[in-house]
C-alpha cells in the first residue's frame, strides 16, 4: 500500500508484471495497515477515518478525528476533537473507551493513555491494555511529561 497524488494504491510486490491499483481516489492523508495487511484504515483531508475493504469500497468509521493509532494486530484507536478515545476493530464503528484523554502511547500491542487530567492539581489517571480494547486503570499520576515535550501536564 502506498500514497500517490493523494490516492491510496496497492501493488503486488511479488509479481514483477503487477501494476498498481487505485483503492481510494484523492484526499487521502494518512494510511494505517496492520502487519498482516488485512486491516487498512485511511484518514482523509477532512479528518474522516475510513476502513478500506477493497477498490473504492470504504466504510466511514468516524468524523473529526484528531489522532489515530494502530496496534500490531490492526486494532485502531483514535481521538476526536473532544478528546474522546475510541477503538475500532476490523472496520467496525468505534466504541468509546474514555473521555478527556490527553495522551496516548501505542507500542506494539500495548496501549497506555492518560485521562481526566485535573488542571488545578496536575493529576491524571493512567490506563493500560495489552490488546487495545480492554483497559485497566493502573494509577493516578501526579504530573507527567509527554515524551519530547518540555511541558508538564
Amino acid at each position: 500500500y502506498f500514497l500517490k497524488n493523494g490516492s491510496l494504491r496497492s501493488v503486488n510486490v511479488n509479481d514483477p508484471t503487477s501494476t498498481d491499483e487505485i483503492l481510494v481516489k484523492n484526499d487521502v492523508e494518512t494510511i494505517l495497515v496492520s502487519n498482516d495487511g488485512e486491516n487498512v484504515y485511511i484518514v482523509d483531508k477532512n479528518d474522516t477515518l475510513y476502513y478500506v475493504e477493497g477498490a473504492e469500497e470504504t466504510t466511514r468509521i468516524a468524523d473529526d478525528v484528531e489522532n489515530v493509532y494502530m496496534t500490531i494486530d490492526g486494532t485502531v484507536l483514535y481521538t476526536d476533537e473532544d478528546n474522546v478515545l475510541y477503538c475500532s476493530e476490523n472496520g467496525k464503528k468505534g466504541e468509546k473507551i474514555d473521555d478527556d484523554v490527553c495522551y496516548v502511547e501505542v507500542e506494539l500491542g500495548t496501549v497506555v493513555y492518560y485521562a481526566d487530567k485535573n488542571s488545578s492539581t496536575g493529576n491524571a489517571s493512567v490506563s493500560i491494555s495489552d490488546d487495545g480494547t480492554s483497559f485497566e486503570k493502573v494509577a493516578g499520576s501526579k504530573e507527567f511529561r509527554i515524551p519530547g515535550s518540555e511541558y508538564n501536564y
